[in-house]
């Protein structure tokens, strides 16, 4: 089973979002960054590690979101842990330019149609 996390960066009641691309699950979508938890590696540790690598910014972690469950045919194929944080050091930027196209920040209240649904799952609970 595929385990990962993402960050949710919040800025004047907007979210940071990036529109992936090149990747085998969600791709072409809009999702919250974040990534693969590596073996040996707490979800908390690889979100603040993802974040550095695809943004090139140092988070904190605020609280956690939740889990989400990502299923096909009622089988769980992946399990995304995902956490409110704040931004210590640095201005997000795209770094891994082979895995995303775009970086914005999107109104709460006017989300993109194709937004990943860990990602929805994810604000809901902000």
């Amino acid at each position: 089973m595929l385990k990962g996390c993402g960050g949710i960066i919040l800025k004047e009641n907007k979210v940071l979002l990036m529109k992936r691309k090149n990747v085998t699950t969600f791709n072409n979508v809009w999702s919250t960054p974040g990534g693969k938890i590596d073996d040996g590696e707490t979800a908390e540790k690889a979100v603040v590690r993802e974040l550095k690598e695809e943004l090139g910014i140092k988070v904190q972690i605020v609280r956690k979101l939740g889990d989400y469950l990502d299923k096909h045919e009622d089988k769980i194929i992946g399990c995304y842990s995902g956490y409110l944080v704040e931004i210590i050091s640095g201005v997000p930027q795209i770094i891994e330019d082979d895995k995303a196209e775009n970086l914005t920040y999107f109104d709460l209240n006017n989300l993109p149609d194709n937004l990943a649904p860990y990602s929805k799952f994810y604000l809901e609970r902000i």
